[in-house]
């Protein structure tokens, strides 16, 4: 029984060290606040504006896949930009939410209620994301 639960223990870890690196070169712009962080909460609202709600079928029909989340933030890591709490609120409208169980580097631009978030790239092992060198108005 011992030499089953070690070779599946040691198959298992084989499995979990078979994915691909990731490299992403993440542009941000020059009032965006880029940092490494985990959400710590998710609120969402369906109730936002058809133009930013649907993605249109090639006959124009609505799907209404997306909504607007609201999100808490906690901030591990400023990496451009100043900020100063350790927590922070933004939002997104998205199709679907964004894991609470990893780290993502977040590009968040300021907006009157916290920041909107422009992308958020997964952070661990397998992710290799590095910054522009220089942040970008357009």
């Amino acid at each position: 029984m011992k030499t089953i639960i070690v070779f599946a223990s040691l198959l298992l870890a084989a499995c979990a060290t078979d994915r691909e690196t990731t490299h992403t070169n993440v542009e941000y712009g020059c009032k965006d606040v880029v940092f490494l962080g985990r959400v710590v909460s998710v609120d969402h609202n369906d109730n936002i504006p058809d133009k930013d709600r649907c993605i249109y079928t090639s006959d124009g029909e609505c799907l209404e896949w997306r909504a607007r989340y609201d999100l808490e933030i906690s901030v591990k890591q400023v990496l451009r930009g100043s900020e100063s709490n350790s927590v922070v609120s933004a939002s997104y409208i998205a199709h679907g939410q964004i894991r609470d169980d990893l780290d993502f580097m977040f590009v968040l631009t300021p907006a009157a209620d916290g920041y909107d978030m422009k992308e958020a790239h997964i952070s661990d092992r397998f992710s290799q994301n590095t910054l522009a060198d220089t942040c970008s108005d357009g």
